[in-house]
């Protein structure tokens, strides 16, 4: 975990703030065992509960003393998202609370300040020319992205899109023919090096997996290049698959291009976002959670009705809140250790 220094006379706001982080967490558990052992018509709301306690200590252990629940602002003791009734269930949505100065707030305004997009990852290849030896290791090959670089705007989310931006969602979502907006993926880095260990050349290889051509080209044209290393990229499209292949020698300087935000999965895997970065994959839960448990709540006739058809949607519903109580504990752990964890192949 990434160390900090805490001045003597703030040791006992620290272990305050500790205290609330632990009671959280505590509180995230013994939510997510509730939501488990529950029917569909309750377990959302249980697992809503769960994700605000985890939002809670996402915020605990990056704020400062002024984002303690004791401290902070009152604008943020509510939800945050109000809820607005659609046609149908996945038409349901959630729209931002924000104050008179466009600032969101609410639980979900605050966690938004400390939250960012997980980095690209990939295998990164090193092969010695001179001794003809290699060596392979899975590395960070960007930096993380604060949500707050993005606009949040104050338009509504549908539960729909929510559901869209989940990668444990992506294949039912195919077979159902119902809205993704993820593109599987995959970065990899090459480098030539000399037996002293001197880089000779730098090679970055990003595959965009065949998609719908909509969600291809959206991800495709989000990748950007400095006009310096224009001549060095190789834009080549295989089947319905595009790759970007951009290498640089030694002696050129290898310029950050500018791509799509992306949602981690397995070692070998990730998935580029076509559209709304505004959030990361545990802001689409939290979204979603809120969505549903609301419905549950306060319009439960319309939740038992959708039950009782047994729709597509309902499968995958049951599915998403399923999802989010293994993946919303991993991406809060993650944060917490400045970690991207992965799946095995």
């Amino acid at each position: 975990m990434e160390s900090r220094k805490i001045p003597g006379n703030q040791k006992k706001n620290v272990e305050k703030q500790f205290q609330q982080l632990s009671y959280c967490l505590t509180q995230a558990r013994e939510f997510s065992a509730s939501a488990q052992s529950s029917s569909l018509s309750t377990k959302a709301l249980q697992a809503y509960y769960s994700i605000t306690s985890l939002a809670n200590v996402e915020i605990l252990w990056k704020s400062d003393g002024n984002g303690s629940i004791d401290r902070r602002r009152s604008v943020y003791h509510r939800h945050g998202l109000d809820l607005t009734i659609g046609e149908s269930i996945d038409e349901f949505s959630a729209k931002p609370q924000i104050d008179d100065g466009n600032q969101l707030v609410g639980l979900f305004g605050l966690w938004r300040q400390y939250a960012r997009h997980a980095p690209h990852y990939g295998e990164h290849k090193i092969t010695y020319t001179g001794i003809g030896s290699q060596h392979t290791s899975l590395e960070q090959l960007s930096s993380a992205t604060p949500l707050s670089e993005f606009p949040m705007g104050s338009g509504h989310i549908s539960l729909r899109r929510c559901l869209g931006h989940i990668p444990g969602l992506q294949f039912s979502l195919a077979d159902m023919n119902k809205d993704a907006y993820l593109v599987r993926g995959r970065v990899s880095l090459a480098t030539a090096a000399n037996d002293r260990n001197r880089t000779s050349s730098t090679t970055i290889k990003t595959i965009i997996q065949p998609a719908k051509p909509s969600l291809l080209n959206a991800v495709a044209d989000r990748f950007k290049f400095p006009p310096a290393m224009v001549s060095d990229v190789k834009y080549i499209e295989s089947g319905n698959a595009i790759i970007f292949d951009v290498t640089r020698k030694s002696t050129e300087k290898f310029y950050q291009s500018v791509g799509p935000e992306s949602f981690s999965e397995k070692i070998d895997n990730l998935y580029f976002i076509s559209d709304g970065e505004f959030l990361n994959e545990f802001g689409y839960f939290y979204v979603g959670l809120y969505i549903l448990g609301m419905i549950t709540r306060y319009h439960p006739q319309r939740w038992i009705r959708e039950l009782s058809r047994n729709s597509d949607y309902t499968v995958i519903i049951d599915e998403f809140i399923d999802l989010s109580l293994t993946r919303a504990p991993l991406l809060v752990l993650g944060e917490l250790r400045n970690d991207v964890f992965v799946y095995q192949k």
